[in-house]
């Protein structure tokens, strides 16, 4: 089985943007599953695809690595466009899971949960969720409502899996650094997550972790 992870950058009218995406979060999914046992291929879109190349040309990438899996990681910033690029994915692939993650991947976020191309999400903390759900696709099954922590969309609506299930040990998350699934971006810089969460409970915020 193959997953490819995916994560677009903030579009501007310049390349500084697109330099600046650093796939941290697909980086630590890849890791997750590298060490998880499960003998899955993982794939993390290259910078020059992801960062520079347009939306048919991200298509076609997508076509042309043949996965059973796609998760994409969703932010304001590119939920739109994952959204079109996931659709336009879809119409040429038979038989592929798209799912998202992200801070985006809410019930309540109408852009997301009515969107025609979304139907899986994960909530929170992915390894854990991302890698059952691979786990249970690679059983040859596609029912996912038992995987804790997920946003299904179905012929009923919109459907929550229940709270997700947290990390408890970070130190058990390979560095996506160590391992060589992400690179040190063009300019240098790295992303170093030090907290998961945050204690305060901000009404409009979907941090926190309870």
């Amino acid at each position: 089985m193959r997953v490819v992870l995916v994560q677009l950058p903030l579009q501007s009218h310049d390349y500084v943007y697109s330099q600046e995406n650093v796939p941290l979060a697909p980086g630590y999914l890849a890791s997750f599953l590298a060490a998880s046992g499960l003998g899955v291929d993982v794939v993390v879109c290259p910078p020059e695809v992801a960062n520079f190349a347009g939306d048919e040309a991200i298509v076609q990438w997508l076509v042309d690595v043949r996965p059973d899996i796609v998760g994409f990681s969703s932010y304001l910033w590119n939920v739109e466009r994952t959204l079109h690029i996931c659709r336009e994915a879809a119409s040429r692939m038979d038989g592929v899971t798209f799912v998202f993650g992200g801070p985006e991947v809410n019930a309540d976020n109408e852009t997301l949960c009515a969107h025609p191309a979304f139907r899986t999400g994960v909530r929170g903390e992915g390894e854990l969720a991302f890698a059952e759900l691979v786990g249970t696709a690679m059983g040859g099954h596609t029912d996912f409502r038992g995987i804790r922590g997920l946003v299904l969309k179905g012929g009923g609506g919109v459907e929550l899996t229940g709270p997700p299930a947290l990390a408890t040990d970070l130190d058990a998350i390979p560095s996506p650094y160590l391992s060589g699934v992400t690179g040190i971006p063009p300019g240098g810089g790295m992303l170093v997550e030090t907290v998961r969460g945050c204690p305060l409970r901000c009404a409009y915020c979907h941090y926190h972790k309870s």
